[in-house]
This record gives structure tokens, C-alpha cells and sequence, in this order.
């Protein structure tokens, strides 16, 4: 069991408050997911983080809600809210076990903007209301229930591809190329992430030089 109530005793939301709010599995934390973080952040609004897949354990999904909450909190100690959703059997359930995420915060749509990286590669058929949706994002939704949504350019690294989770659960190399060092080093260390990937030269240097203070991503 998921220590889900605990984590949540220090979420407070005040009416007065902005939010900007970020939906994802985060599976893991990557420089992509850092930088719609740092946005909200830039836009005076504190960042909701809704993390989904909250009762999946399998391949796509190799972290819990605690361990991504740790993750995520190793780059933000303070500041972030969090809160869990499960998978659903349909998106109109899905988009209302975000409701009620909210509804636990005690967020009003007014109050909120959903920020979102809207990849190509997201876009899919989908149901929503009983209302059939072609080649369309899941913010579809939210935008049906007038919520505010900030729609951010399709992130890519500093090789110019775009970032993915999968790519980083699959290669070391692309975590330590999209990855904030604090996420790494703990993935690598506490989670052992790719123990199996034989290391070039340039990992091995990277994890003899790394002090637990340089916090910039390696250009490799």
C-alpha cells in the first residue's frame, strides 16, 4: 500500500491562490516535465502536480506514486502539490477522476491552467461525454470544461530530439541527457535504472565526477 494519505496531509489550496496544474505519469521525472514546472512557476502560480497510472505496476509504469513524489521533490523540495489518480476504464471516467482531484484540493476551475506539452505523437480517437473526438489530445477535455489551458512547444533535448520517458527507461544514455543529476543519481543508486546497459566512457566519467552539487545535465 502507497502512502498516499500521508503525503497528502500538507495539501492546502487557499481560494485566493493560482494553479497551474500538470497531468502526467512522470515515469520518469525528465528535463520535459522540469520545464512545464518552471513555467507555472514563472507565471506566479503554484504548480498541482496530478500524477497518473497511481495502481500500476508493470513495465510502463516501474515507479509508484511515492517514488515519483521523492523524485520530483528531490528537484523541488518545497512548493509542489501532489496528488494520485488511477487508471480508468474510459476517458470520461478518466477526466473525472481529475475532477475529483481537484475537488479534494479544493481548486475551482477558475483558478486553474493546465499546462501541457501536446506532442504529435499523443493525439488519438477518443470518447469523451458520449462525443466521438479524431486526432485529437486528451486537453480536448479540459477545454470542453472550460478550464484554461497553456499549451507549451513540444520539448526537445539539446541533440534536438524530442524527450520521452520510454527512450529513458529503455537507455542510460538518454537519462543522463534528460535527466536533472539529482533524479539520475537516484534512480541509478536507490531504483538501479539500467543495470543491465554496459556504460561507455563518457557515463563512467560522469558518475567518477558527480559531487552531489553540479545540478547541469551533461551535453553528450
Amino acid at each position: 500500500m502507497q502512502e498516499f494519505e500521508d503525503i497528502q496531509k500538507d495539501i492546502k489550496i487557499k481560494p485566493e491562490d493560482k494553479v497551474g496544474i500538470a497531468v502526467g505519469r512522470f515515469m520518469p521525472f525528465h528535463i520535459g516535465h522540469n520545464a512545464i514546472i518552471q513555467d507555472i512557476i514563472r507565471d506566479g502560480r503554484i504548480p498541482v502536480i496530478i500524477l497518473g497510472g497511481m495502481d500500476k505496476e508493470d513495465e510502463r509504469h516501474p515507479l509508484t506514486y511515492d517514488d515519483r513524489v521523492k523524485l520530483i521533490r528531490k528537484v523541488y523540495p518545497m512548493g509542489c502539490k501532489f496528488i494520485g489518480i488511477r487508471d480508468q476504464d474510459n476517458w470520461t471516467e478518466w477526466y473525472n477522476s481529475v475532477k475529483q482531484a481537484m475537488i479534494d484540493l479544493d481548486i475551482k476551475k477558475e483558478q486553474a491552467v493546465l499546462y501541457t506539452h501536446n506532442k504529435e505523437i499523443d493525439r488519438k480517437d477518443f470518447e469523451y461525454n458520449g462525443k466521438i473526438y479524431q486526432n485529437e489530445f486528451y486537453t480536448k477535455m479540459f477545454e470542453e470544461n472550460s478550464i484554461e489551458i497553456k499549451p507549451l512547444k513540444e520539448f526537445v533535448d539539446r541533440k534536438g530530439k524530442v524527450v520521452h520517458a520510454s527512450n529513458i527507461r529503455k537507455s542510460e544514455k538518454d537519462g543522463i541527457r534528460n535527466l536533472d543529476a539529482r533524479v539520475y543519481m537516484m534512480l541509478k543508486e536507490k531504483f538501479s535504472w539500467w543495470k543491465d546497459e554496459i556504460l561507455d566512457k563518457e557515463i563512467d566519467n560522469y558518475l567518477a565526477t558527480y559531487n552531489g552539487k553540479d545540478k547541469e545535465i551533461l551535453d553528450i
